[in-house]
């Protein structure tokens, strides 16, 4: 007879605003582009995951690459962080 196995509890993981933020922007502009996530991903070199986890603010986009997916949605990179700057 094999023991039971528990379920791991995991905390969900606390969103940063500026990741949050990064990811609402994307998805409303890639919406409004009619684009999809893979194609996206495919610009900027990134898997389809990657996107989704981009749009809910669980990847951590790094700073030097907010131009690479401004100019892949086709906005200025200060509107990525136009909620953070008010």
């Amino acid at each position: 007879m094999t023991a039971p196995t528990r379920k791991k509890r995991t905390t969900p993981k606390k969103v940063e605003p500026v990741y949050a933020s990064i990811g609402e922007v994307t998805r409303f502009v890639r919406n409004r582009r009619g684009m999809t996530q893979e194609e996206l991903g495919r610009i900027l070199g990134m898997s389809r995951t990657s996107v989704v986890n981009l749009e809910a603010g669980n990847q951590r986009f790094p700073l030097h690459r907010i131009t690479d997916l401004a100019w892949a949605l086709g906005i200025p990179p200060r509107r990525l962080l136009q909620e953070l700057l008010w």
